[in-house]
């Protein structure tokens, strides 16, 4: 008995797991990004918090205000791109005289057109109705794609290493934040249960703090995170629940920005009514 659980505790990956592909491996973390293949109705929760701190001055004295809201969402994915995409919020903590970041929401999976994501704000005179957007201008754009691009890496690093706890490969990548010999790195990280082409867990963890802006708008971004979880219904996976936070401080401010989705709700898309006679 005791030789079979260390077996089982070095059991290695499965047959045919070929961790030096690396090509293979970071090809499959990006799709990790895209979403479940066909055309998908999603709905789910929205949870923010937004923290804001002024430093004090000749002219003002220290402030600290916070506020927290939740809501809801739905919109379609179709073939990895967002097509519509709405979405709730009520405060439930904080002061109402307090100001509201209004940062529109951009979900972590897919790619979405910044045209897209609507706030459905309630209108008392005709509370039955809102305002939809059906599609946007463009492709769309991946939030942390977008973020990569304006990272513009000239190298990364990538690692794949098997893990016996989670019974998984792990993908690891090292991204220089800019071309300095010493440079920090953004570390991603990706997990496909089994060793299997569909990932399940991506988490993105940037430098405790990056500088950016100009010369006379410097702009400091802090803690950055992204962490992506999915589950698997059958032989598909789909999304299950995002998260994006950091802190940002320019001109004597710093805003702390939480945001997370959680997905409940997974519905493939109907069928297209054939045109009338």
């Amino acid at each position: 008995m005791l030789l079979a659980l260390a077996a089982l505790a070095h059991a290695g990956p499965p047959p045919g797991v070929d961790l030096d592909d690396l090509d293979r491996w970071e090809t499959l973390a990006g799709r990790a990004l895209d979403g479940p293949a066909g055309c998908w109705d999603l709905e789910g929760d929205v949870a923010l918090r937004q923290t804001g701190f002024a430093a004090p001055s000749l002219f003002r004295r220290a402030d600290r205000a916070e506020s927290t809201f939740g809501g809801t969402f739905h919109g379609r994915l179709d073939g990895g791109r967002w097509t519509s995409f709405e979405y709730t919020l009520a405060r439930t903590s904080g002061s109402e005289d307090s100001t509201e970041l209004e940062a529109p929401l951009w979900p972590m999976v897919g790619r979405i057109d910044p045209s897209v994501p609507h706030r459905i704000v309630p209108d008392e005179e005709a509370p039955s109705s809102s305002l939809r957007v059906e599609g946007g201008s463009g492709e769309g754009m991946n939030l942390l794609r977008h973020t990569l691009d304006l990272i513009d890496p000239a190298t990364s690093t990538a690692t794949a290493e098997w893990r016996d706890s989670e019974a998984s490969v792990r993908v690891l990548q090292d991204v220089p934040v800019d071309d300095a010999a010493n440079a920090d790195v953004l570390a991603v990280s990706t997990r496909f249960p089994g060793g299997g082409d569909q990932a399940t867990d991506v988490d993105v963890v940037f430098p405790r703090r990056m500088r950016g802006g100009t010369r006379l708008l410097r702009v400091t971004v802090y803690d950055a995170q992204f962490h992506l979880r999915a589950q698997r219904v059958g032989e598909r996976v789909l999304p299950a629940k995002e998260s994006v936070s950091l802190g940002l401080s320019v001109l004597g401010f710093t805003i702390g920005y939480e945001q997370a989705l959680t997905y409940r709700r997974a519905t493939p898309c109907a069928p297209a009514e054939p045109p009338g006679p």
